[in-house]
């Protein structure tokens, strides 16, 4: 009462806020999913605010599942998974959608059941409200996952599916919509475009435009060798380290794109007034640093600009009523020119039934000139069996991207690599 009293209200409104306030903890504490739901669905027309309450939840340990047609409503959900209560992305806070159009698609489940493929999406959902930025926006966010993994072929495949819409929508006006898959008719196939699998950047390019942040990854991911090989840590390995004696540092290295630069001022007097406050986003989140280094400014405004994502040599030091450590970049510089020649493992499981011989042969093309360790394993009548191809290769984030969609391929894992033992005399 006394903080909110200190604003200037009076004492029976700092009381009600105050309330207000205990409530708003007790239930974040007690029933985390049902409080990030509420708040989600309040800003919901809001992208920066919807991106720090998920990265909030991510600090909190609270599972956000991904928007899907025959799962997600118009607005935030909850749900139960396991016995555990988690938060399901609403089909209206994707960017451009407008939730009438999802109200309307979430109507028409409820009435019919979930969907049973796209074709029976385009038999049954109303197009009126719909437009072809819509579907591709659903289509990159992963809402039909569910019905056809390749977002890039249900993107391509916009137009056709609300042209299929719109006659089927016409057939049921004329009585014909047994024709389209009501009254138990067979839905006309929507055939889909071919085409190359996006590739990890292409896809997180896509999901940024439709929710307006990465939600299910970051670019970072595609420079996964650099990460493994210079031991990278993500910003919420930081915020869980315990924390340290108020004046001790530790130097980590991190990695993220710069967002935002903006400048602060010296409290204490000197030749520098000002250093630079920087917004940095990787896998775990946003995280604020600070850079009092003139020399690196030039490198992250370029950074800022160009997208790029950054290697960052980090200092972390612990102040006195710190929970949590602040972040001065020491180091800076572009993923992209670190790729290839790096030290890192990678492990390939091959998917059952597919021929090992053309993967082994394409990466028997590789060049030896690295530091590369790859190892595959592969099923025999005896069980797997693990193959070491050599530690010489020179590998780069296009041929990760390469193996990570090869229909030959069921796992890949990068990993550091440990450096091998000599015997010196």
């Amino acid at each position: 009462v006394e903080k909110f009293a200190g604003y200037g209200f009076n004492k029976s409104h700092a009381a009600a806020y105050a309330l207000v306030a205990y409530q708003t903890a007790w239930l974040k504490a007690h029933h985390p999913a049902a409080f990030f739901a509420a708040s989600l669905a309040f800003d919901i027309a809001d992208t920066d605010k919807i991106r720090l309450l998920v990265d909030d939840m991510r600090r909190n340990g609270v599972t956000l599942l991904p928007p899907d047609v025959n799962a997600s409503g118009a607005d935030f959900t909850v749900e139960d998974q396991g016995g555990t209560p988690v938060v399901r992305y609403a089909l209206g806070a994707l960017k451009g959608v407008g939730q009438a159009a999802m109200e309307a698609l979430a109507a028409e489940r409820a009435r019919g059941g979930p969907f049973r493929s796209l074709d029976d999406w385009a038999a049954r959902v109303d197009p009126r409200p719909l437009n072809r930025r819509q579907v591709e926006a659903l289509a990159a966010a992963g809402a039909f996952d569910c019905l056809e993994p390749r977002r890039d072929r249900v993107h391509a495949a916009a137009d056709m599916l609300l042209a299929t819409a719109q006659a089927a929508a016409r057939a049921r006006e004329t009585g014909q919509g047994g024709l389209f898959g009501d009254g138990g008719g067979s839905a006309m196939a929507v055939p889909l475009p071919p085409g190359e699998p996006w590739r990890l950047g292409e896809a997180l390019a896509h999901e940024r435009e439709a929710f307006g942040f990465f939600l299910s990854g970051h670019p970072v991911e595609r420079h996964a060798l650099v990460l493994a090989a210079h031991a990278v840590v993500t910003s919420r390995a930081v915020r869980e380290r315990p924390a340290g004696r108020p004046g001790t540092r530790e130097t980590v290295t991190m990695a993220g794109l710069v967002e935002k630069l903006f400048w602060r001022n010296r409290q204490k007097q000197g030749p520098e007034t000002r250093y630079l406050g920087v917004d940095i986003s990787d896998q775990g989140g946003v995280f604020n640093a600070s850079c009092f280094e003139p020399d690196l400014f030039p490198v992250l405004r370029d950074a800022a600009e160009s997208g790029e994502p950054l290697l960052v040599g980090v200092d972390l030091q612990w102040r006195e009523g710190d929970s949590e450590p602040r972040l001065a970049i020491a180091s800076a510089v572009p993923l992209a020119s670190l790729a290839g020649d790096v030290r890192a493992l990678v492990r390939i499981r091959l998917a059952p039934d597919s021929d090992p011989w053309q993967l082994f042969q394409q990466l028997r093309a590789l060049p030896r000139d690295g530091r590369t360790q790859i190892e595959v394993e592969l099923a025999t009548p005896g069980g797997l069996a693990g193959v070491r191809l050599g530690r010489h290769f020179r590998c780069d984030a296009a041929l990760v991207e390469t193996l990570r969609i090869s229909a030959a391929v069921a796992e890949l894992a990068i990993l550091p690599l440990q450096g091998a033992l000599r015997l010196v005399a």
